[in-house]
């Protein structure tokens, strides 16, 4: 009997042991793919600011040439 119950503990110990490594292991995994998942969502929301910085920039440029011919056309009428 105490030998039966030393075998039951034993094979108990290691499938809770197997359990606690596959758990560990999924969660491993688990944490793996959220963070590749939050690192993908940063990249898409990161390229979009930028595109949407390179697009204002391109504004302001083309706003400050804009600026730049009308104060040369004023510097044009005030030297008549």
């Amino acid at each position: 009997m105490q030998q039966m119950t030393s075998e039951l503990l034993r094979a108990t110990s290691e499938q809770n042991g197997q359990l606690v490594n596959a758990v560990h292991s999924a969660g491993r995994e688990m944490l793996r793919n959220n963070i590749e998942a939050h690192a993908d969502e940063l990249k898409r929301m990161l390229s979009r600011e930028v595109a949407g910085m390179f697009e204002d920039v391109g504004k302001i440029r083309e706003a400050k040439r804009h600026l730049e011919h009308e104060i040369a056309d004023l510097f044009s009428i005030k030297s008549r």
